[in-house]
């Protein structure tokens, strides 16, 4: 892993706007469970390609894994308003979660 994150590094130094190595470095922080530069990285994806459905609904997904569901939602709307069929299905697990949450 390191050595993928010292790749996908080094290609963000020669083009800082090279939204697939920020896509493949938050996966690899997602699989290292490195979970304090994911945000951040999603974020920098949106902002290069806000019409790219799979940044928004992979930082829904970060944000629903980290307890924060009504901020989840919006990313997976708007990965949905973008064709995300996915983020339909998550979006609408979130809101029936939170309609319904589990009985004690």
């Amino acid at each position: 892993m390191k050595k993928a994150l010292a790749d996908l590094n080094r290609a963000l130094e020669l083009d800082p706007e090279d939204l697939r190595a920020y896509l493949d470095r938050a996966a690899v922080h997602h699989i290292s469970r490195i979970t304090t530069k994911r945000p951040w990285i999603w974020n920098r994806a949106i902002e290069l390609d806000p019409m790219y459905s799979a940044s928004c609904s992979m930082m829904g997904v970060f944000l629903a894994n980290t307890g924060k569901p009504q901020e989840a939602l919006k990313y997976f709307d708007k990965a949905a308003q973008l064709g995300d069929a996915g983020a339909v299905r998550y979006a609408e697990m979130i809101k029936d979660a939170l309609t319904h949450p589990p009985a004690e």
